[in-house]
């Protein structure tokens, strides 16, 4: 799934979810290694997903779509230096990141990760 997929996908999302989380944790370079554990007592293995943040570490997947923590983490990785802002007015939010257009959606959470990874692909196509 492209970038502008999966801003066009969290802003017409009426709430985040890990499927959400997924893309964009897709979408910002991190990648799922799925490990087969041994049950201790159990012949049967249990199978254990973590995600490996493009710096290498290994971590769980944190919930962008439906943590205003966990997106402006995500925001202060990707865009450190660049100025942002989050308001909600009438039902909806909308955030902007650096000089782009602002992102809107339903929540706070899915307007900052759609305005991060808006900020991502102006970079990138500049």
């Amino acid at each position: 799934m492209s970038v502008h997929e999966v801003i066009d996908k969290i802003e017409k999302a009426a709430f985040g979810g890990f499927t959400l989380d997924e893309a964009i944790g897709f979408a910002v370079g991190w990648q799922p290694q799925v490990e087969y554990l041994k049950e201790h007592g159990s012949s049967t293995m249990k199978r254990n997903v973590v995600w490996l943040v493009p710096n290498g570490k290994a971590s769980k997947l944190p919930p962008f779509s439906t943590s205003l923590d966990a997106a402006v983490s995500l925001l202060d990785t990707v865009a450190p230096d660049e100025f942002w802002g989050v308001t909600f007015q009438n039902g909806r939010a909308k955030a902007v990141v650096g000089e782009n257009s602002y992102s809107e959606a339903a929540t706070a959470e899915l307007a900052v990760c759609a305005a991060v990874l808006r900020f991502m692909q102006c970079r990138r196509s500049a």
